[in-house]
């Protein structure tokens, strides 16, 4: 796999420069999807000293972009430990010597003050392209040239020339106090392309062709394979349509019955799953999506992503429930409740793979034998011909859509650029792809998910009771009525407030709490922890993303009911966060004081988990 390798550097005898970590990290936010959709793998070393840059070039033939931020000259770059590097493109240059043709380093980018110099030698060992400066920079300037750079190179499909020229119109942006120490009378030197009054030029190699250069994309739109093309139907619904015909197929009981086995697929699977598809079905009164255009591309986009985040918090617990038990596992590469910056990155696929990693050498902590199913679909995932092209196809979707309007409506003009019909056409095809996922997905109809209303024990002086724990519990499944509470006799109480997945057995089998895994506090009940009424209807809640620090830490949850196309005149009743005194909750939604302390439980508990499963910084 190619990677990317980014470097900072604080020198000790040079002046401090506190913007170099923030740099960094928000390259690293910026490229973040690349490495998680396995496109490139990206290295960040935030301290680096000259045995770390000499050691990464070694041991890595294929890095294609290098990125350093810190100290420099024209001749060197400044390390930690006092440590310095001349000459970087005689290292630079050794990939290619021993490979004896082009230089797999296309791009150099060097953030450091009046770094021009070393442009030449490394053209001449190959590199393609150099961004350096011909001046003193701005630290906070050169952060967020940085930032806008990588952030538009890695859009889908935008090419490396039009992300320097994005990054160099946010500089004429920047107020005068973000862009002291700019000379903006600078002008370009005479061999660089652009003729922009800053200190950063893109210097493109002269024995190389430019518009190759200049044409360069990051994130290349993905094609998709025959399987996908061929599934794509002419109407909205019918690609779905396919695979409850298939469900049906699977189902013995089904084959016979007279049941809608669409209305059966909707009610097997959980509730976060099919309420999705009862929309896209417009099987509601009142909500009608019938013509495939940008409305239902949403919904299709959003049902993608709650699938997705289904399986990521259901591996997740499985993990959480196995350190519970005493065993160690390697730390997560990502913090486990992505902060509000990064939560549009965040990549559910990825998540789930990394939690399997981590579980496939741990015994006994699978206990609904769920292992298998998931190693299956991200052996899909990974299938060129099979679900990977779709993949990439809705994770971009996905982050466009979470990211804006503006950005969802640009990526959609450029897929549909020169296509007839075509907002119906991304449609269909963003259909047939979901399809594919519900199709990789359908082991979820054989559980059944639950929200715990009540426990109470039902329990009499001197007389024994196998099962004295009574279990009030709702099935959360996309019903087409008033969900109903049935109640369990267990010999052993579960949690309250809680949400689990069970084994598809009836409410009052026994056995039906026996093996579980809780997915709690990743999806809320809000009806549960509200009120005494066991039977209201469930309020249903899925974990975004954590925001703050401190004591004003929050985690925010949003309704998962909740229609992407609709404009809520209150907007906040969707949302759910949880303080360290409770919950912001909607003015019209009483909640006393024992309601409170329910949700500063919610907060403790995902401490909890952070301090549990290690996570690298």
């Amino acid at each position: 796999m190619k990677h990317i390798f980014l470097a900072c550097a604080h020198a000790p005898e040079q002046t401090p420069l506190p913007g170099l970590v923030q740099e960094l990290r928000a390259i690293e936010r910026a490229l973040a999807p690349l490495h998680q959709r396995r496109l490139y793998e990206l290295e960040s070393n935030r301290a680096a000293n000259t045995d770390d840059i000499f050691n990464q070039f070694t041991n890595t033939p294929d890095i294609e972009v290098f990125h350093y931020a810190g100290h420099a000259d024209g001749e060197a770059l400044y390390l930690e430990e006092a440590g310095h590097i001349k000459g970087i493109a005689e290292l630079f240059g050794l990939n290619r010597q021993e490979g004896g043709g082009a230089n797999p380093l296309r791009l150099v980018f060097l953030n450091g003050c009046a770094t021009r110099g070393q442009v030449s030698s490394l053209h001449a060992v190959g590199v393609a392209a150099v961004i350096a400066t011909n001046a003193k920079v701005n630290d906070e300037a050169a952060r967020q040239l940085a930032g806008q750079f990588y952030s538009t190179w890695a859009t889908e499909g935008r090419t490396l020339e039009q992300a320097f020229q994005t990054a160099v119109a946010k500089m004429h942006t920047l107020p005068e106090a973000a862009s002291r120490g700019f000379d903006m009378d600078i002008a370009s030197l005479p061999d660089g392309p652009y003729e922009e009054a800053i200190p950063w030029g893109l210097y493109l190699n002269p024995a190389l062709p430019d518009e190759d250069i200049k044409q360069w994309v990051l994130n290349q739109p993905p094609p998709l394979p025959e399987m996908v093309l061929e599934g794509i139907r002419p109407n909205p619904t019918q690609s779905l349509r396919e695979l409850v015909f298939l469900f049906k197929k699977s189902i013995p009981e089904l084959r016979t019955s007279r049941q809608d086995p669409l209305m059966v697929l909707i009610e097997r699977l959980p509730w976060i799953v099919g309420t999705h598809l009862r929309r896209l079905f417009a099987v509601e009164p009142g909500r009608t999506m019938a013509e495939p255009g940008l409305e239902r591309l949403r919904e299709l986009i959003t049902a993608y992503s709650e699938l997705t985040r289904f399986l990521s918090y259901l591996s997740l617990s499985m993990l959480w429930d196995a350190v519970s038990e005493g065993f160690e596992v390697a730390p997560l590469p990502f913090p486990l409740i992505p902060t509000e910056e990064d939560y549009t990155s965040t990549d559910f696929i990825f998540r789930t793979r990394t939690h399997l990693e981590r579980l496939e050498n741990l015994n006994n902590t699978d206990p609904l034998h769920l292992e298998p199913h998931f190693r299956a679909f991200l052996q899909e995932i990974d299938n060129e011909e099979g679900l990977r092209p779709g993949y990439l196809l809705m994770e971009e979707w996905k982050q466009a859509l979470a990211t804006g309007d503006e950005r969802f409506e640009a990526l959609a003009r450029s897929r549909a650029a020169g296509k007839a019909n075509a907002e119906k056409g991304l449609a269909l095809e963003a259909e047939a792809i979901y399809a594919g996922f519900l199709k990789a997905c359908l082991f979820l109809t054989e559980y059944k998910l639950h929200t715990v209303r009540s426990i109470v024990v039902d329990k009499i002086r001197k007389l024994e009771s196998e099962h004295p724990y009574s279990h009030h519990l709702i099935a959360l499944h996309a019903a087409f009525e008033t969900p109903k509470t049935a109640t369990t006799m267990r010999e052993t109480a579960t949690d309250n407030y809680c949400l689990l997945l069970t084994p598809r057995k009836n409410a009052d089998d026994p056995a039906l709490l026996n093996d579980i895994v809780n997915l709690s506090p990743f999806y809320l009940d809000r009806s549960s922890f509200i009120g005494n009424n066991i039977n209201s209807y469930p309020a249903v809640f899925t974990l975004d993303y954590q925001r703050g620090e401190g004591f004003y830490k929050e985690y925010v949850y949003h309704y998962i009911d909740r229609d992407i196309n609709h404009d809520y005149a209150f907007a906040q009743d969707n949302e759910l966060a949880i303080t360290t005194d409770g919950a912001r909750l909607p003015e019209h939604i009483e909640a006393g004081p024992e309601a409170m302390e329910r949700f500063e439980k919610v907060h403790l508990q995902l401490e909890q988990l952070e301090m549990d499963i290690p996570q690298t910084n």
